[in-house]
């Protein structure tokens, strides 16, 4: 299995190859992951990780569109980000996107968010995280996610937006 771990840092997952601006022993490939095309083969990677790298890309649309063209038909793509109702989405001042669960509808086929690409992904698996403490907000998100971020989340904030992503092709 390939895998690549985009915006690895100094966090590269063990067996991936890391792609990153930053020069550190970690990365493997250093490239600016708002140029595009990325220095990658099409139709190269098994498993893509983007973990904590989206919210600091500035065009998400082009993004989705260079991690499909990388990904092997059926690829798995993993997006971890914090959720907008997380304090720390707004304290990092190199953040430049804040999500909701439904922010990557927009890409997912299935759902009735208007499609910005023509690049098509299948939503395997979405849910928010919370700390230990976030017991209630934890389960409201269970019972119905849009209320939550609609009228709960600044009253019981989540943590993170976890996806599972397939690629289709």
């Amino acid at each position: 299995m390939k895998i690549l771990d985009v915006g690895c840092g100094k966090n590269k997952r063990k067996g991936a190859i890391g792609i990153d601006i930053e020069d550190c022993p970690e990365v493997d490939i250093i490239h600016n992951l708002d140029l595009f095309s990325w220095p990658l083969k099409e139709n190269e990677f098994d498993l893509i990780i983007c973990s904590h790298i989206l919210e600091h890309l500035n065009n998400i649309v082009k993004t989705m569109e260079e991690i499909h063209r990388i990904a092997k038909n059926k690829g798995k793509v993993i997006i971890r980000t914090p959720h907008f109702s997380n304090v720390a989405s707004f304290t990092d001042p190199l953040h430049k996107q804040h999500f909701s669960l439904e922010s990557f509808n927009y890409f997912i086929e299935g759902t009735k968010a208007r499609k910005y690409t023509k690049k098509k992904f299948r939503l395997v698996r979405k849910r928010l995280t919370f700390g230990s403490s976030q017991i209630i907000g934890k389960f409201l998100a269970i019972i119905s996610t849009h209320f939550y971020e609609k009228y709960l989340c600044f009253i019981f904030p989540a943590q993170d937006i976890y996806l599972e992503l397939e690629v289709i092709k």
